[in-house]
């Protein structure tokens, strides 16, 4: 079963860090934004449950700029990338033409990496599956999900690329609706 639910909870805010201060002064918790979150399930294949139904439900806020969190997210991602690939390209001249192409295949990966993890520090709340880990329940973690992301399953890397597409929409309707918003 696919579905994509969205809901408005003012909970999804509580991960959010507290505004932005300047140093030194007082740090305010002000109420954050209602936001509706993004909710992406699919179903998986059952051989990752025990031969039992399976699912991935993975539940966040938009990729918006109003998402702090995301913002911050996307630029270190950006950074980190920038400076990867600059060193990459200085290391890779001088390399054969097969291990040269062996090392952009090994950055492809870690760029990918990155990018599951910022994802993760800027849109996902929580995700929930049962999907077994060494005979037991998975945990729903940080650290689990990125070695998710890493499994080479279709299912579970459309998962997380539907989910990655969600937010990205849901945050694009909020920012167009925000700049509709300030041009009034």
């Amino acid at each position: 079963m696919q579905s994509r639910t969205t809901t408005q909870t003012k909970w999804a805010w509580a991960k959010s860090p507290a505004w932005p201060q300047k140093k030194g002064t007082k740090v305010l918790k002000l109420n954050q934004p209602n936001i509706e979150t993004v909710e992406v399930r699919r179903d998986l294949p059952p051989f990752l449950a025990g031969g039992e139904a399976c699912y991935i439900k993975i539940v966040g806020l938009p990729a918006s700029r109003l998402n702090l969190a995301y913002v911050r997210a996307s630029d270190r991602l950006v950074s980190e990338a920038s400076a990867y690939d600059k060193r990459l390209e200085s290391d890779l001249k001088d390399l054969p033409p097969d291990e040269a192409a062996r090392r952009r295949k090994e950055a492809r990966l870690a760029g990918a990496a990155m990018r599951v993890g910022a994802l993760y520090d800027g849109c996902v709340v929580e995700w929930l599956s049962n999907i077994l880990d060494d005979g037991n329940p998975i945990a729903c973690d940080k650290e689990h999900f990125l070695a998710l992301a890493e499994v080479p399953l279709q299912e579970i890397a459309a998962a997380i690329m539907d989910f990655e597409r969600e937010c990205i929409d849901a945050g694009r309707a909020i920012d167009e609706a925000e700049g509709e918003l300030e041009g009034n």
